[in-house]
């Protein structure tokens, strides 16, 4: 069969169903059934007339349907005349289906969602695949969509700017799954182009053109991005920077200028030029102007700021930057260029990092990372080379006898995205950035030991447990907090090795699955009291008690697992880490605290059930591996004494009997802040020589002064 002329075709029989008395859910429908009677006849008795098959058989099922509807019978005496089978009409409805698909009752996502598949015939399927979501979810979102729209007519007006700004979500998606969205939808605008003489249609089919032809130029080969001025003009595509630019010149001769056609003369400004320096600055800013004019969007000043830093220099540009909201998406970005044109490189570092924190694009946010690493590794140069003037920069590491050994331990926020999601994206996302501050510490000259928490990601597992216990035993809890050791580590290992090699820095990183021995008389296994899991209903809390597991009931949320949460006695695996890192690698380890393991005196170690505090076995690792320093990365810049009164105020730098004495006086909550303070007070009790608890981006700032964090000296 020929995908590319049902894909034609199929709006147009929608549209004749509908005009025929079919609401916009029930003809969908209809002609989804025809397809699937097409693919089952056409292959052995092609029809001479496809569109006028479909219409016919999309119709017959249109009325099956209403005829097995008995709520409506008065309806279905009023079709019982219904058309006799015929040639296919030959009136166009797919311009009306565009408008109905991005009527403005419907959300962006689901306008989307219903012009690829009422107007581009995909698939719900490939539409699912293409958006990263269960296939369910997405059928969920098409029939909402088309039940909100089932009651408006296909005769209605509608808004073209609308449609465009439909096409251009989906164009900007660019590529997922097995469907190109980018081709998908300049097809669909050429078509639409097809239909209407308006010009902002033909602006946006050239935008989409223009900034098609540098899509092989914009990502490396391991999916990193390119920056524009970086990019392989060789590699653009002439023709369809050709095609635009014909385009856009229609358009623009019709002197009814429109937004999207302001921004393809902005690209084609840039297409035209042969290299990054003969760039026409001076001209974009005037289009920039326009496009303001026209829209008075922030984005559009937040771009006329770089191109004013290119067109007049960068203070010029950060002027205009400073009459804008700081809470514009990418305004750190922005900031961080300019201000690394204007010649200080250390702002611009602390700025680039910013704005990855803030980035929810994964390649975006690794190429913000790799350049404030960039940025940090060059003033570190400069600062050894001795020849390096910014007397801020200096203070930070001069005179400063760096730890030759440092353990950091990561808190959950390095690991789950700004809102606490811990999809695979979101996880390897915030794994980049604390990477990227990772590699900075090392580029500094201290050999870094790592570990990290896993609470996140140990609940997914348990619920997976839950909900597949019916089907599959439960997998025990120091098998899960070994599946989540290897997964992040894996990742993590990634992340840092990437991080690395972007500041030139030779060492590689190496993840090790590493258990923690226990007591198994420790008073923890007799009373368990660490939760872990989400909330159940008795009765589905009872089948796991059933099972051996501990649960309490915790109220109105319900039951939740309780288990063991005992003390680290020892690293097992302390001396393979130990020479790894002897051996030049950063060693990624003790993942949750370690899977917890006891001495039967047999001849193997016993996993057990519990969870092991990972700021504890952190202090018990840097003890282990003779580290100089230790460092608890967590999601405050200090720890807190009198938390959540008018009197709280920040630690800086205090003495182990000081630390204790708060501790004592009950500062510290035991779920959160108390296990870093014990953490800390006992590495330093057993010989470290420095201890600081702050937040991830400090880390390196926490080893080579005392400026930051909450700091513990021996």
């Amino acid at each position: 069969m020929d995908e590319a002329l049902l894909r034609a075709i199929v709006p147009t029989v929608i549209g004749v169903l509908g005009r025929r008395g079919a609401d916009f859910a029930a003809a969908e429908d209809a002609v989804q059934e025809a397809l699937v009677e097409a693919v089952r006849v056409w292959p052995a008795d092609p029809p001479r007339d496809p569109q006028g098959w479909l219409v016919t058989v999309a119709w017959r099922k249109f009325l099956d349907a209403v005829r097995a509807d008995t709520s409506r019978r008065r309806r279905e005496i009023r079709v019982d005349e219904q058309p006799a089978p015929g040639p296919a009409e030959v009136v166009d409805d797919t311009l009306r289906l565009y408008f109905l698909c991005a009527h403005p009752s419907l959300s962006p996502a689901s306008a989307v969602a219903l012009t690829l598949r009422a107007v581009g015939g995909l698939t719900t399927r490939q539409i699912a695949q293409a958006y990263l979501v269960p296939e369910a979810t997405m059928a969920q979102r098409i029939s909402r969509a088309k039940r909100t729209v089932s009651g408006v007519r296909f005769d209605r007006p509608g808004d073209v700017g609308t449609v465009l700004r439909v096409l251009y979500l989906v164009f900007n998606e660019g590529y997922s799954g097995d469907v190109d969205l980018e081709a998908e939808a300049i097809r669909l605008t050429r078509q639409l182009a097809g239909m209407t003489e308006h010009p902002e249609v033909a602006g946006l089919l050239a935008l989409m053109l223009l900034h098609s032809a540098r899509r092989p130029a914009r990502t490396r080969t391991d999916g990193s991005l390119v920056p524009l001025a970086e990019q392989d003009r060789g590699r653009w595509d002439t023709r369809l920077i050709a095609e635009g630019v014909d385009v856009l010149q229609a358009a623009l001769a019709r002197d009814r200028l429109g937004e999207y056609q302001a921004q393809a003369a902005i690209a084609a400004l840039h297409a035209d030029a042969r290299t990054a320096e003969e760039t026409d600055w001076v001209q974009i800013v005037e289009w920039y102007d326009e496009l303001v004019r026209l829209t008075g969007n922030p984005v559009a000043r937040l771009n006329r700021a770089v191109a004013v830093g290119e067109a007049d220099g960068p203070r010029a540009g950060l002027a205009a930057l400073a009459e804008l909201d700081p809470a514009l998406p990418r305004y750190a970005a922005v900031a961080a260029y300019l201000t690394e044109r204007d010649g200080d490189p250390a702002a611009a570092a602390r700025l680039y990092a910013e704005a990855a924190r803030a980035a929810t694009d994964l390649p975006e946010r690794e190429h913000l990372t790799r350049q404030a690493a960039r940025l940090n590794a060059g003033i570190r140069g400069c600062v050894r080379r001795g020849y390096f003037s910014a007397e801020a920069s200096v203070a930070r590491v001069a005179g400063v006898t760096l730890p030759r050994r440092a353990v950091v331990a990561l808190g959950g926020n390095a690991m789950t995205g700004p809102d606490g999601s811990a999809t695979p994206a979101a996880q390897r996302a915030a794994l980049a950035v604390a990477a990227g501050h990772v590699a900075e510490l090392v580029a500094a000259g201290v050999e870094v030991v790592l570990t990290h928490g896993n609470g996140p990601q140990v609940g997914n597992l348990l619920v997976k447990n839950e909900l597949a216990a019916h089907e599959v035993p439960p997998v025990p809890l120091d098998w899960n907090v070994a599946q989540t050791q290897a997964t992040i580590g894996f990742t993590l290992a990634d992340e840092l090795d990437a991080a690395l090699a972007a500041l030139g820095v030779p060492q590689r990183t190496a993840a090790l699955v590493t258990r923690t021995l226990v007591d198994a008389g420790d008073p923890g296994f007799a009373a368990p009291s660490k939760p872990v899991g989400r909330f159940l209903p008795r009765e589905q809390a009872e089948r796991f008690i059933a099972m051996g597991q501990t649960w309490e009931d915790r109220g109105p949320r319900g039951w939740r697992r309780v288990v063991a949460s005992p003390e680290p006695l020892s690293v097992v695996d302390g001396p393979a880490i130990h020479a790894l890192a002897e051996a030049g690698f950063v060693v990624v380890c003790a993942g949750g605290g370690g899977i917890p393991v006891a001495d039967d005196e047999g001849p193997a170690l016993r996993g057990v059930e519990a969870v092991i505090d990972k700021d504890l076995t952190a202090a018990v690792l840097a003890r282990d591996v003779a580290a100089d320093a230790l460092v608890l990365a967590t999601d405050v810049p200090n720890v807190m004494v009198g938390f959540g009164t008018p009197a709280a105020r920040p630690l800086g730098r205090v003495t182990p009997a000081e630390l204790r004495a708060h501790a004592a006086a009950g500062e510290f909550a035991r779920g959160s802040m108390g296990p870093k303070v014990e953490a800390v007070l006992r590495f330093v009790a057993d010989g470290g020589e420095r201890a600081v608890v702050t937040t991830l981006e400090h880390i390196t700032d926490a080893v080579t002064g005392d400026d930051v964090g909450t700091v513990l000296h021996a």
